[in-house]
């Protein structure tokens, strides 16, 4: 799959469905059924042409819709990245998502999602901390040789940031078989050492 773009995700107004179907009821009924048994109520006296009723809510109805397929297609997730936001919306159940450092193998069979900028930018942790407004992981997985070769204070901030996740621990060869079986890596900017992790959805 590579570096292309993910397809869309659902569109966000599908959450407001009974509502908008509701609305849409109440509209047409000011439209299809006249106010009491005067058929000819609001018509021109000069045309003699037949004009439906309109009941209070018609108006409002009307403007209610307008408002809320406006609003409800602006997103509410601090990720701005539609890509990212997709690849998200497609975790189910046992899914992985990989979150790599700059230097982590391409792995053509899976897709990538590229968001380095420069050396830092951004770094995992603050990935991880835009996806999880999003995902909720169950357990993770990174390399034993992360302890190894990085200093205490940057082993307790990751440590501090994956608190609420089970982490587990493995040799760095055994932690790359994994890999091919995620839903998708994002890459990022960062430069420290074995900084990558694998997040399982519950």
């Amino acid at each position: 799959m590579g570096l292309r773009p993910a397809v869309e995700g659902p569109r966000p107004a599908v959450r407001n469905v009974p509502t908008n179907i509701l609305a849409v009821f109440f509209y047409a009924s000011g439209a299809l059924f006249p106010l009491g048994h005067n058929t000819r109520l609001y018509c021109s006296q000069d045309a003699r042409r037949y004009r439906p009723a309109i009941f209070a809510w018609y108006y409002l109805c009307f403007v209610y819709i307008l408002l809320n397929s406006r609003l409800v297609s602006m997103l509410t997730s601090k990720i701005l990245n539609p890509y990212l936001l997709s690849l998200l919306a497609r975790i189910r159940h046992t899914n992985a998502l990989v979150i790599a450092d700059r230097g982590f193998p391409f792995w053509p069979e899976i897709e990538t999602i590229d968001i380095s900028l420069v050396d830092n930018v951004p770094t995992v942790l603050q990935v991880l901390s835009a996806v999880l407004s999003q995902f909720r992981p169950a357990a993770a997985f990174m390399a034993k040789e992360f302890l190894e070769n990085n200093s205490p204070d940057v082993c307790r901030q990751f440590a501090q940031a994956m608190e609420a996740i089970p982490t587990q621990h493995e040799a760095h060869v055994e932690f790359k078989k994994r890999v091919p079986k995620a839903i998708g890596l994002i890459r990022t900017g960062d430069t420290i050492q074995y900084a990558n992790m694998i997040l399982v959805s519950g």
